[in-house]
């Protein structure tokens, strides 16, 4: 794999508007600003994700006047927590994640799945050539707005950060949010904590809710509400 720091798209949509920017000033935090408030206030004095968020999440963007440091509204857009976790080998799950701190404040920002960005045929072709002793790391985010399904379809086989080694759990500590910046797609998919994660705690989420024994793989997550199987989603 290549280690990059951004999704690499194959080719870019057209008729995606650029999205227009806040006009606050360079000493403004934009905690309340037009791009912030779009859909509600994203994120608290902490920097974290407010836990009652329902709506999409719009940070500020190239066209903002505003201050890349202090702005509290492109949380996504700074550090993650790639200095403070770990990869590791487990007995029976191949590699995952630690976290080699505690994290305390449920809506912290924990980094951006990053790979290929596909098109769902794309997606759909490599899937079937994928063989069932190999891993997969294509992610598939259905996203519902006005009555249409969003399909994000990411690859992180080949081009991917630390992220593509966090497991599925049937009880995680992480969820996914879309973000959108400057364009409408595709949008950053953010890992966010969903409550305290302790000192050397493996980092997790839902790879999804449909079971289909035919096709999923056993799961070995171990909470006390493991399904026995991983979640399946077809591209089609």
């Amino acid at each position: 794999m290549i280690y990059i720091d951004s999704c690499l798209i194959q080719s870019a949509d057209e008729d995606d508007e650029q999205y227009d920017g806040c006009s606050c000033s360079l000493n403004d935090t934009c905690a309340e600003c037009s791009c912030s408030n779009r859909f509600g206030i994203n994120y608290n004095s902490l920097n974290c994700l407010n836990i009652n968020k329902t709506g999409p999440v719009f940070e500020c963007n190239s066209e903002c006047r505003c201050s890349f440091e202090l702005c509290q509204n492109r949380v996504s857009q700074k550090d993650d927590q790639c200095n403070n976790v770990e990869i590791i080998s487990t007995p029976n799950k191949g590699s995952g994640v630690i976290s080699r701190k505690s994290i305390l404040h449920p809506g912290t920002y924990i980094g951006e799945y990053v790979g290929e960005v596909l098109s769902e045929n794309e997606a759909h072709r490599r899937i079937l050539a994928t063989e069932n002793y190999e891993h997969n790391y294509l992610l598939l985010y259905n996203e519902h707005q006005s009555g249409k399904i969003i399909k994000t379809f990411i690859d992180a086989r080949y081009y991917g950060n630390w992220t593509r080694f966090i497991n599925h759990s049937c009880n995680p500590n992480l969820h996914i949010v879309p973000i959108r910046i400057d364009q409408p797609t595709p949008p950053r998919l953010a890992f966010f904590t969903l409550r305290e994660v302790q000192d050397n705690e493996e980092l997790s989420y839902t790879y999804g809710t449909m079971i289909d024994e035919k096709h999923s793989k056993p799961c070995h997550c171990s909470s006390s509400s493991c399904t026995g199987f991983m979640p399946y989603q077809q591209t089609d």
